[in-house]
């Protein structure tokens, strides 16, 4: 009986996981400011936290930038303009 109920409990939360967005796809499409000039690498605080981000047109400091992608601990911004 016991093992039965933490089965179909196992069951629900792998379920409910799969479901869940993974982390990179819900950075996309936000927005976080530039901390120091991205030409082509900088960084950028995204969400209280200071992450190394890349771009393909300069950025100046203190700009805000869209996050468009994550490649392992980099993100991928462009200017919001």
């Amino acid at each position: 009986m016991v093992f039965g109920l933490f089965s179909v409990f196992a069951i629900y939360k792998v379920a409910e996981a799969r479901r869940r967005p993974t982390y990179s796809a819900k950075m996309e499409e936000e927005v976080a400011e530039a901390m120091d000039r991205i030409d082509p690498r900088g960084h950028v605080m995204y969400n209280g936290e200071r992450w190394v981000a890349v771009s393909e047109e300069p950025i100046e400091a203190g700009e805000t930038v869209e996050v468009v992608g994550k490649e392992r601990m980099v993100l991928k911004v462009r200017g919001k303009g």
